[in-house]
Order: C-alpha cells, then structure tokens, then sequence
C-alpha cells in the first residue's frame, strides 16, 4: 500500500509547474539535441518533476533523452527545460570543458608520437 505522495506530486499538472507556458520561449533554441547541465544549485524549491529533471542533468543530456526519462512529450520537456534554463538551475552546452581538453590533450599525445 502507498502512502499516497507520489500519487499527490503526479497531480500536479504541468502548467502549473511550468508557470502557465505552452511552448519554450520564443528566442529559445532548444531542440531534441540539445545537451543540458545542471548547475551547482539547491534543487529543494523545485516541483517534483522539475527536480527529477534536474537530478536527471548532473551529467550532460540532450532533451531527447531527457523526455525518454521523463515519459513526457518533447513539446513539454522541451518546456520544461527552457524553464529550469531561464531560473538558473541548468545550462545549456556541447561538452563539459575538462572533457574536451582530455580529447585535445589525447590528440595532442598522438600527434607527438607520430
């Protein structure tokens, strides 16, 4: 038997978590490649599936990925998403920065070798 808070978050409709929104911003660029970070924020005042998203980006995702986790719609996610960008709690990029010099300095090693 439940004790009934998970059937009571997953009442909450959407609109409501996402402040009333239909559709990300209109000078957004989100698509379902996008990669998503999330920053190093206190996710407690978030809604529940908001917060799932969140926990869902301590490593990079795209949007596409996240709605699979979320078993939400793109259009929703992607809604989601652009709220959570323009508070704050995540970011938007390719690759983390230590990743990329990893590769470089990997690249860089094999050069030198030839």
């Amino acid at each position: 038997m439940t004790d009934g808070w998970d059937d009571a978050e997953s009442l909450v409709p959407l609109y409501v978590q996402v402040k009333g929104r239909a559709l990300p911003r209109a000078q957004s660029t989100l698509d379902i490649s996008t990669q998503v970070l999330a920053m190093p924020m206190d996710p407690s005042r978030l809604e529940p599936e908001a917060r799932r998203l969140y926990e869902l980006c301590y490593r990079w995702q795209s949007v596409a990925e996240i709605s699979a986790h979320l078993r939400r719609t793109l259009t929703s996610t992607k809604v989601l998403v652009d709220v959570l960008l323009e508070e704050g709690y995540l970011t938007v990029g390719a690759e983390r920065p230590m990743e990329q010099r990893e590769t470089l300095q990997l690249v860089l090693d094999g050069l030198l070798n030839l």
